[in-house]
């Protein structure tokens, strides 16, 4: 990424010699506390920063992997710890179609929170066997973000018609025959603001002069409606996600369309 970043930076021209390439870090989104409290306080201040934001706090409480990108010390170190917090089950990490390494991360406790509501919300008393079967027995020991036949059928019991009730329910999601994505109920609203405000966010600096903006300017800004998690939310996710690039300057920092 750095090579790709340079490279970028060296094609502007006259502008390499007066800014060069800032760690997302830089930008002080995150608090010193937070940048070094671990990986599971990190996850909850991403999500709390687009729980103040009007609809979003009906949502659930997700982190993308790529904001991790953003504000840790390099890829290896976010994968490295991602892997670790989903194998000690801490963590579940949720398959999206935004594109590679676009994960949505939960801690699992607020998963399983979340289907508790999801199900109150629906009007039903008790859970299912299915549903219960599927919060006691299989998320605790779950370390991957794929299930199998067997693992459900023969490992935890399910039956054709019980896994057939998850999908319905959200919490499965077919992957290919006899393997399923877990999942998380309704996540297409979240999916669906997410996408709308990383493109109103690129749309509003691509308009602006050499498609960058000083993060300041930005951040004292009204966020825009389409924004709906705010633009520090949003920013960590497109930083992360290679959309914006953050550059030192001699004004300030700045947020530069990487493309």
């Amino acid at each position: 990424m750095a090579k790709r970043l340079a490279n970028f930076q060296s094609g502007r021209f006259g502008l390499a010699k007066r800014t060069k390439i800032s760690p997302a870090c830089s930008l002080d989104i995150l608090p010193e506390e937070i940048k070094y409290s671990g990986l599971d306080k990190m996850i909850v201040y991403l999500y709390e920063l687009y729980k103040l934001y009007g609809k979003a706090k009906q949502l659930p409480k997700i982190a993308m992997k790529n904001q991790l990108y953003a504000v840790m010390e390099s890829r290896t170190t976010v994968d490295c710890e991602v892997q670790q917090a989903l194998a000690q089950g801490r963590i579940k990490v949720f398959q999206t179609s935004l594109g590679v390494d676009q994960y949505c991360l939960m801690l699992t406790e607020d998963y399983l929170s979340y289907i508790r509501v999801i199900h109150a919300q629906r009007g039903e008393k008790e859970m299912s066997r299915a549903l219960e079967k599927f919060t006691t027995e299989l998320i605790p020991n779950c370390f991957d973000i794929t299930v199998d036949k067997e693992v459900m059928m023969k490992k935890h019991k399910f039956k054709d018609e019980e896994i057939t009730e998850l999908i319905k329910f959200g919490v499965l999601t077919v992957k290919d025959y006899g393997h399923w994505w877990i999942a998380i109920p309704g996540v297409g609203a979240f999916i669906k603001d997410l996408t709308k405000g990383r493109q109103s966010i690129l749309n509003l600096i691509r308009r602006c002069s050499f498609k960058e903006i000083n993060s300041k300017e930005l951040f004292s800004r009204k966020a825009l409606p389409s924004a709906k998690f705010g633009y520090h939310y949003h920013i960590l996710d497109l930083i992360g996600a290679d959309e914006l690039l953050p550059v030192d300057s001699t004004t300030g920092k700045l947020l530069r369309c990487a493309k």
